[in-house]
């Protein structure tokens, strides 16, 4: 059974139960948890940038940060000292 039906609620819900997940040590639950919170609202820069930086802190390969970076890039080309961060993680 599905409670929260607005995909918005639904995102923040992911968000928040991943920062759970990442502070209780549990991280590869936590960036499934931040990556649906993504899918669900691709407008949020924070919740890509966040799924960026806890991919890079999970040690995550460069193949599975670039499209993520790429597609900030494209998406939210007005923010360039963050797009800047996010592109120091792919070196």
């Amino acid at each position: 059974m599905n409670l929260i039906r607005d995909s918005k609620r639904k995102a923040e819900v992911h968000y928040l139960v991943a920062g759970h997940l990442w502070g209780t040590g549990q991280r590869l639950n936590a960036i499934t948890h931040y990556r649906k919170a993504w899918d669900l609202k691709k407008d949020d820069e924070g919740y890509l940038k966040q799924l960026i930086s806890v991919l890079y802190d999970a040690s995550g390969k460069a193949g599975q940060l670039k499209p993520l970076v790429d597609d900030y890039g494209k998406r939210f080309p007005d923010n360039p000292e963050s797009f800047g961060q996010c592109l120091s993680n792919l070196a």
